[in-house]
Formats: C-alpha cells, sequence, structure tokens
C-alpha cells in the first residue's frame, strides 16, 4: 500500500511536469508569428456552486457558461478543480485558448480540455477543438489520463483547425 506521503510526493511531482509543459507550450505559442502576446495560468480552487432547476451547472469559467457541459442533479455541489490555460492574442485581433480543468468531485477526478476562440463580440467563446471528458477513479489513472490529455490538447498547435484558424505554419 502506497502511504500518504509517498502519493502526496506523486500528486506534486506530476502538478509539476504538468505546469512545466503548459510553460513549455506558451513559449512554443509565443514564437508563432501570428501570436501578438500570449497568458497562461495554473490556478487552483475550492469552489461550491448552486445548481439551479434547470439542472445545468456554471461552476467553471463563469464568464464563459457556454463552456461547461457538466449537467448535475438541483442541489449544492462542491469542488476543488485545477484550471490550467493558454491564451494567445493573435495579430488579427482574435484569441486562441487552450484550456484544461482538473475537477475532484464526489470521490472522482474529470477531465475537461478544448481549444476555444472568442466570439466576435468578445463575450465569451466558442470551441474551435472538444475532446471528450475524462473519468477517473484513481490517483495512478488521474496521472495517466492527465498525460494522455495534456498531450493531445498541446497538440492541437499542429492541427489544421487550430492553424487554419491562426491563419499560417505555426513552426
Amino acid at each position: 500500500m502506497v502511504s500518504d506521503a509517498t502519493r502526496i510526493k506523486l500528486i506534486m511531482h506530476h502538478l509539476d511536469e504538468m505546469h512545466s509543459r503548459f510553460i513549455s507550450f506558451q513559449t512554443r505559442v509565443d514564437g508563432t508569428p501570428q501570436v501578438s502576446s500570449s497568458t497562461i495560468a495554473f490556478d487552483f480552487r475550492n469552489c461550491p456552486a448552486v445548481i439551479p432547476s434547470g439542472g445545468q451547472a456554471y461552476v467553471s469559467r463563469l464568464e464563459y457558461p457556454d463552456f461547461v457541459r457538466n449537467v448535475f442533479s438541483v442541489g449544492r455541489v462542491e469542488f476543488s478543480a485545477l484550471e490550467a490555460y493558454v491564451d494567445a492574442n493573435l495579430v488579427s485581433g482574435r484569441t486562441v485558448a487552450w484550456l484544461l480543468d482538473v475537477i475532484w468531485r464526489d470521490e472522482e477526478w474529470e477531465i475537461q480540455y478544448s481549444v476555444a476562440v472568442n466570439k466576435l463580440d468578445r463575450r465569451g467563446q466558442v470551441p474551435l477543438v472538444e475532446f471528450p471528458d475524462r473519468i477517473m477513479l484513481t490517483m495512478e489513472e488521474l496521472i495517466t489520463e492527465s498525460r494522455i490529455a495534456i498531450a493531445e490538447l498541446l497538440g492541437t498547435l499542429d492541427s489544421a483547425e487550430v492553424t487554419n484558424f491562426i491563419g499560417g505554419r505555426t513552426r
């Protein structure tokens, strides 16, 4: 059986690995000619949320409710989350965001990730590349699945969808 101290060390090492991958990715994004500037975030949150009778919870990215796909029963939900993203401000005036949420709730982990672009009116975002949510029950599964999710997410910089939106080659 793995001790609590070993589990904490594993998760801290993994968080550092995740953060380093996002920093390296931001450096790569900044080297793209179509990008004028970028922003990175790697934030932790402990969030209560009230669920309206419609069942849709706006618990992540409150300013972009179109982005939240989780449906819960009416009531109160508490969760902890890691929100990581890189926003690339393009010379065209548009913004591309690589978004990753790792959520802990009700004895399970969930990873939500996608690439989004700002709406023309700059009020929210719309998905450019979407991935299915990943649900895990153990820390070991979380580490494995988050590595896969990050590789898929950050690998989209060279995808046709992102390249076409940005307006040219990304390398």
